[in-house]
């Protein structure tokens, strides 16, 4: 597949920390929405059900890649499958810029291809369709990388163990 990819996985698995991520494979599993919707409020695991349900959005309808679980899967389904609960974490809305903020955070926390032809392909749209919101989307992109940069890697974190902790903790902890 592409060498970049392979590049950047052996690069991350140099990091023991990384490496431990990569062997143990976490996966978020099955998740209820409605049970999540019914813990304390400010729990990590209401505010995904909040997030998911003001937008609509059902985590059984992610689709994942491949079933094997090498590293390039494995990757791409945690990333897909943790990619609303970052945004929860992070503060990051789903607008236009909201995303464009995710994908500078994704780049400051580890170099891959796809947040850095995303922020480009947003860019493009920017000039484009959307100049009147120029600002506010660079501002969010800033605003990505900086965070992003100061924060401890949320890559391979145990969403599931995490659903009934204080988001505010969790924040303060990342």
């Amino acid at each position: 597949k592409s060498p970049q990819l392979h590049a950047l996985i052996a690069a991350l698995r140099e990091d023991p920390e990384v490496a431990a991520i990569f062997d143990a494979k976490p996966r978020l599993g099955p998740v209820d929405q409605d049970a999540l919707g019914r813990l304390p409020e400010g729990t990590v695991g209401r505010a995904y059900a909040e997030f998911m349900k003001a937008r609509g959005l059902r985590h059984e309808d992610l689709k994942l890649v491949g079933r094997d679980e090498a590293d390039m899967d494995w990757i791409r389904n945690h990333l897909r499958e943790t990619h609303d609960l970052w945004h929860v974490v992070t503060g990051f809305d789903t607008d236009v810029a909201g995303e464009l903020g995710l994908q500078a955070y994704y780049l400051a926390q580890f170099e891959g291809p796809l947040p850095i032809l995303l922020l480009t392909v947003g860019m493009l749209n920017t000039l484009i369709k959307a100049q009147g919101d120029a600002r506010h989307r660079v501002h969010e992109i800033a605003r990505g990388w900086v965070l992003g940069q100061r924060s401890r890697s949320l890559f391979g974190l145990r969403f599931a163990d995490r659903w009934e902790q204080p988001l505010a903790e969790l924040r303060e902890e990342f």
